[in-house]
């Protein structure tokens, strides 16, 4: 990902990839939508307004992919170009996931993770840093549904489909503990959290049975990560 879409990014990228034994992949469920030089780099977009990213979004207020980040910074102080490598830590086995199907597995997971909130509200006795990320990662999953069912050409075969849905309930669950851990013994605590982490369970046998990922050495994480920053500074320099 870039704030700037030079082409000459598009090669060193290749080139960093190929040379560290990294797959490259096209598009990114994540990045389907940005602006793109070519395969595997993306522009992020513009940071959106404060009071979109740092308030309590609310449930008619869609979420937006634009952060704010040190590359952001950079860019806006003196025009440097930001560049965030996204490496791979595991090798995974390509999926065949029709777009619509990993529609619904996202929702799927949004409406668990709305459905348990609700149920546990009166029950929850402390605060935790987990309910505010559950609830952004609900607006997230939606969104990407949102945008499968928009590009579903781009959208099929993508494994954040099966993973993105065990983000969310791993979240939960951790709510959902520091909620028992105050209170051990509430009937509805116990109760939504086995559910949770049955459908939790389910999820993680489905996603290793179909990605059967393998860890990928730190050598070749950090010499992509080396050769990336290095083969930009030397473009920049020429």
């Amino acid at each position: 990902m870039v704030t700037r879409g030079e082409a000459e990014f598009v090669d060193i990228l290749a080139q960093a990839a190929a040379g560290n034994g990294l797959p490259l992949e096209a598009v990114p469920s994540d990045c389907i939508g940005l602006e793109s030089p070519g395969d595997g780099v993306f522009v992020l977009p513009t940071p959106t307004p404060p009071p979109l990213i740092t308030g309590d979004l609310g449930d008619d207020v869609e979420w937006r992919p634009a952060g704010v980040s040190s590359v952001h910074y950079a860019a806006r102080r003196n025009g440097a170009p930001g560049v965030v490598p996204e490496v791979p830590m595991w090798r995974t086995t390509p999926i065949s996931l029709l777009a619509e199907d990993g529609a619904r597995l996202r929702e799927a997971a949004a409406e668990l993770c709305t459905g348990v909130l609700d149920r546990v509200e009166h029950a929850s006795t402390c605060s935790t840093p987990y309910l505010p990320a559950v609830r952004g990662v609900v607006k997230i999953l939606r969104f990407m549904a949102r945008i499968s069912r928009e590009h579903p050409d781009q959208s099929a075969d993508q494994d954040l489909n099966l993973l993105v849905p065990l983000r969310a309930a791993g979240m939960l669950l951790s709510h959902l503990d520091a909620q028992l851990a105050a209170n051990p013994l509430h009937p509805v605590l116990l109760q939504e959290r086995h559910l949770v982490e049955e459908q939790f369970s389910a999820w993680l046998r489905a996603a290793e049975h179909a990605l059967q990922p393998e860890p990928i050495s730190l050598a070749q994480v950090v010499g992509y990560q080396l050769d990336t920053i290095l083969g930009v500074a030397r473009t920049l320099a020429g």
